[in-house]
């Protein structure tokens, strides 16, 4: 019987929710263990032989893995330059991901029979490497780490839930309509806009859309005006005001507690900790 890592013993990860650890070329725990809460492996540099429920992989840079609490592992070796960040979190924290991320995120995630493991585009290597110089300073470490894993989900439904989805062979011209949302003054339009692109009804429209994407008209408008938003955060200097108009929000505040809601982290804190 394999050891089980408890979470009492972890006093910052019962605490807190969360902990973190880097590795920086250190030998990794090369006993087979199971957890009693979610582990995050994030590869920054180098590489590691990985061995998880029977299965061996070598896991390259830029690579992350999820663990779950059923699943064993353990680390046969590294690279010299090998550096890791592990985030520990609890089943409660990860479940407040799976209520803003939706089911199918949870289905991604728990259901699989060995975790997921990916590899990073070149704009979350970015983002994720500027997030991971803020951990080394160890300011408000907490809103960070839920910052990391905001891009990360991101990720994943940018590249592995929506895109389970075109196998229901979608009309060529609903999903031409729907991808042109993604033009920000289509954003800022709303849902008139996907109305007249798709040319059909709004009773029309709400069926198609949770047949073929699972997903309200209102609610994949409200996650490309939460998505624009976070990008200009991160990636420009403008303030929120004139964020929350570029993205169709008349009203400030409304912006400013859509996007904390959806993050689990408030606009200021976000661009503050990048």
């Amino acid at each position: 019987m394999y050891k089980t890592l408890k979470l009492e013993e972890i006093p910052d990860l019962m605490n807190k929710g969360y902990f973190y650890q880097l590795t920086y070329s250190r030998t990794l725990n090369q006993e087979i263990h199971y957890h009693g809460f979610y582990e995050i492996i994030i590869v920054i540099s180098g590489q590691c032989k990985h061995f998880v429920n029977g299965i061996e992989s070598i896991l390259q840079e830029n690579e992350v893995v999820i663990l779950r609490p059923q699943d064993y592992h353990c680390f046969m070796g590294q690279s010299l330059n090998s550096n890791l960040l592990s985030i520990s979190l609890t089943e409660e924290e990860i479940n407040k991901f799976y209520m803003l991320y939706g089911e199918k995120m949870r289905d991604l995630i728990y259901n699989g029979e060995n975790p997921l493991s990916f590899k990073l585009d070149l704009i979350r290597q970015f983002m994720i490497n500027k997030i991971y110089s803020k951990i080394i300073i160890g300011s408000e470490v907490v809103l960070i780490l839920k910052a990391l894993i905001s891009d990360i989900f991101n990720f994943l439904i940018e590249n592995y839930v929506i895109h389970e989805i075109p196998e229901k062979n979608i009309p060529l011209k609903f999903s031409d309509a729907v991808n042109s949302m993604k033009n920000v003054d289509y954003i800022v339009e709303g849902l008139p806009a996907l109305i007249r692109l798709s040319c059909y009804s709004h009773t029309q429209l709400c069926r198609l859309m949770k047949k073929y994407y699972d997903i309200s008209p209102k609610e994949y408008i409200f996650k490309l005006r939460m998505e624009y938003a976070y990008n200009m955060i991160k990636h420009s200097d403008l303030d929120f005001e004139t964020i929350a108009e570029k993205i169709g929000y008349n009203s400030y505040s409304h912006f400013i507690t859509s996007f904390t809601n959806k993050y689990g982290v408030s606009p200021s804190k976000l661009r503050k900790n990048l």
